[in-house]
């Protein structure tokens, strides 16, 4: 068994999967198999991927039959996976060479930590624009109280998504997330905080992960609908609460977590007409 397994869900990644399968089978680290779940493609992704296959063993093809949905696909490949450390791959994303490396140290030099998260780089390609966040460094940030949950949350990136996780804290974690959140959008922003406050995360600025944004049309929600906007946003706000209530904070504590987690929705989430309405109809602060 591998120690890394690096789940790539696609549907139709025919331009791209090419490029991004071999910058992972020509990762430095090797200890790892690369699982593909093709989500009822209907371009030249199953070619694509028997090629790689031919050349490196280490790939494993699932394809559904019936389009199953973004969410279910990645959700698929973390159950599929039964190594110890897992990440996820979007089919048109790059790394560099030792990034797989450098997050398996990290993770293998802070056992307390579930979540190694790289520096990101986001590139949309057609306007050729390049924008770079770097993850908090080993130790950085304020403590006590809630007070580093608070700071890391306003710092979160979804590219951290992409990140190498603890396969069993991600499992516990993403579980309750799917349970507890119905919806595909924004639901990686809910699993980052849900891994901040139950866990620890630990900067790896010398990872690079890069995010190619071409423009291409994403099959996640994008939740048009007043109505399924404010559905949404209140039941993101309980989820937020339930992980609240696991946390053993002060009433202060409490009450500024809240406030970190109306500065969080508003900027990752809806915006603030959408936000005051959810929360005014939940009877929330």
């Amino acid at each position: 068994m591998a120690r890394v397994t690096i789940g790539v869900p696609v549907r139709n990644g025919e331009s791209e999967l090419a490029a991004s399968l071999a910058c992972l089978t020509g990762q430095t680290y090797r200890d790892l198999e690369i699982l593909v779940s093709d989500n009822a493609s209907d371009d030249r992704t199953a070619e694509i991927v028997a090629e790689a296959m031919e050349r490196d063993p280490r790939i494993r093809y699932v394809r559904h039959e019936t389009n199953i949905g973004a969410l279910a696909n990645f959700t698929h490949v973390l159950t599929a996976a039964t190594s110890p450390y897992f990440m996820w791959r979007a089919f048109d994303d790059l790394s560099d060479a030792g990034y797989v490396e450098r997050l398996v140290a990290a993770l293998d030099a802070n056992p307390g930590a579930a979540l190694a998260a790289p520096r990101v780089e986001t590139l949309r390609v057609r306007a050729g624009r390049l924008r770079v966040r770097t993850p908090p460094a080993s130790g950085e940030g304020p403590r006590g109280g809630g007070s580093l949950q608070r700071w890391t949350i306003r710092r979160l990136q979804a590219g951290w998504i992409y990140g190498l996780f603890r396969r069993e804290a991600l499992l516990e974690t993403k579980a309750f997330i799917y349970r507890a959140y119905p919806f595909a959008w924004a639901w990686d922003f809910l699993l980052l905080v849900a891994m901040v406050l139950r866990f620890r995360i630990v900067g790896v600025p010398d990872a690079v992960l890069t995010l190619q944004l071409t423009g291409a049309p994403k099959e996640y929600s994008s939740s048009t609908l007043a109505a399924e906007r404010i559905a949404l946003v209140r039941n993101y706000w309980h989820v937020l609460e339930t992980l609240l209530a696991e946390q053993r904070l002060s009433m202060l504590g409490r009450l500024l977590m809240r406030g970190t987690f109306v500065w969080h929705v508003q900027r990752r989430v809806a915006k603030w007409p959408v936000l005051l309405r959810a929360l005014f109809q939940a009877g929330k602060p």
